[in-house]
């Protein structure tokens, strides 16, 4: 029975393996199509991409020859345009320079009018009468500058004097007024220091007197106190011996009800250990014994006693043991077959794991090649060649609306 569930376990694990390696291999399988697909469609967009490139730029040197031949004929026209301009240009010019002429001509004859003024106006201005004028106002313009000048000096020294004779006036005040304001001050500090000393010499006055009447109160205080005590002392004393005498007679109660109840306990728990005592020796004892295995014995005699039938029960103990040793050992036997049959099996499992790995990372190395030389290649024929000898078909790019009509 091991064996063939062993196996069947076997069978089962090889099946999963089977399962799991298809399923891996699918999905590798998947994944270089995808690869192979992507790497495919990026070749084909990208010659798509050219094929473009070249049409647009056919179109676009088209375009530019058709560009430059408009652009020619522009520049002749324009160039034509540009001569009718020039000449036009040249008679407008010509126009202007002789309008420029004229009036040349005619600043040149307003300069020479004003220039004979200047010099009308010059000689005049640096005449020695002229001069001689100026010169005398000059003068005389000089000499009242210096008499106001004096004045003003004068004036100013007197207001200085003035001014000196009042600041020196202020200062002596001042300082009389502040020789009067110390001396005020210092009188004042004096008194307030002699006031000062007086209150501290009071308060040190009036501190004494209240500690010694704080010191009399308290020494009283205590005094009565004492009293006080020893008459409660007295009192307490005449009242000692009853309250004594009521807490020894209420100690004697307790005492009395609480070795009661511990007797009582007592005695209950002999009786219970007299019933189990008698419990053993009724039900436990030989005669329990031999009455019990009379009852279970299914019709043995009555006058077997306990000396036939100990050894005969020894006997039946000794074959159970043997019987559940036996069982033990067989138990033993199947799970050490179980085991040998799962580390096989795990064994074989390991093993085509390893060689779907093998397959797996060869498959995918050959394809990484590929897809390297895939990339590298130009030419569609031999990346559709490559393409059909891994297994994959060439993908082609989705056509946009109305491409199959026109081919």
């Amino acid at each position: 029975m091991s064996e063939s569930t062993g196996g069947g376990l076997a069978k089962d694990a090889m099946e999963r393996i089977q399962e799991q390696l298809a399923r891996q291999l699918a999905k590798v399988e998947a994944d270089q199509q995808r690869k192979a697909n992507m790497i495919c469609t990026t070749f084909l967009q990208n010659k798509k991409r050219a094929d473009d490139c070249d049409a647009k730029v056919a179109a676009q040197q088209q375009r530019l020859a058709e560009y430059r031949k408009a652009q020619r004929d522009m520049y002749a026209q324009k160039a034509a345009d540009a001569a009718k301009a020039a000449d036009r240009r040249a008679a407008t010019v010509a126009a202007v320079m002789r309008k420029r002429e004229e009036h040349q001509d005619a600043l040149e004859e307003e300069m020479t009018t004003k220039l004979n003024n200047a010099r009308k106006k010059r000689s005049f201005h640096y005449s020695t009468e002229n001069m001689g004028a100026k010169t005398e106002a000059s003068n005389q313009k000089r000499e009242k500058a210096f008499q106001d000048a004096c004045a003003k000096e004068e004036t100013m020294l007197n207001r200085m004097e003035q001014r000196r004779i009042f600041v020196e006036e202020k200062l002596a005040q001042n300082r009389e007024e502040q020789r009067l304001y110390l001396e005020n001050r210092r009188m004042e500090e004096e008194a307030k220091r002699q006031r000062k000393q007086l209150e501290v010499w009071q308060q040190k006055q009036d501190w004494i007197v209240d500690k010694l009447q704080f010191h009399k109160d308290n020494t009283q205080k205590i005094e009565d106190t004492r009293k006080r005590g020893n008459e409660a002392m007295k009192e307490r004393s005449k009242s000692t011996g009853s309250i004594r005498n009521q807490w020894t007679a209420k100690w004697e109660t307790n005492r009395n009800r609480i070795l009661s109840q511990a007797n009582s306990r007592h005695e209950e728990l002999l009786e219970k250990q007299e019933a189990q005592r008698r419990f053993v020796e009724d039900e436990l004892g030989p005669a329990g014994l031999l009455k019990r295995r009379n009852a279970n014995s299914g019709g043995l005699p009555s006058e077997y006693n306990f000396e036939e039938m100990h050894p005969v029960r020894w006997a039946e103990i000794g074959q159970e043991r043997a019987a559940h040793i036996q069982s033990i050992n067989d138990k033993l036997v199947e799970s050490d077959m179980k085991k040998e049959a799962r580390d096989a099996a795990q064994r074989e499992v390991f093993r085509m794991r390893q060689e779907a790995s093998k397959d797996l990372l060869a498959y995918k190395t050959r394809a990484d090649a590929v897809f390297l030389r895939i990339k590298a290649e130009p030419d569609e024929r031999k990346i559709r060649s490559a393409m059909e000898g891994l297994g994959f078909k060439m993908p082609s790019l989705p056509k946009k609306d109305g491409e199959g009509e026109e081919g």
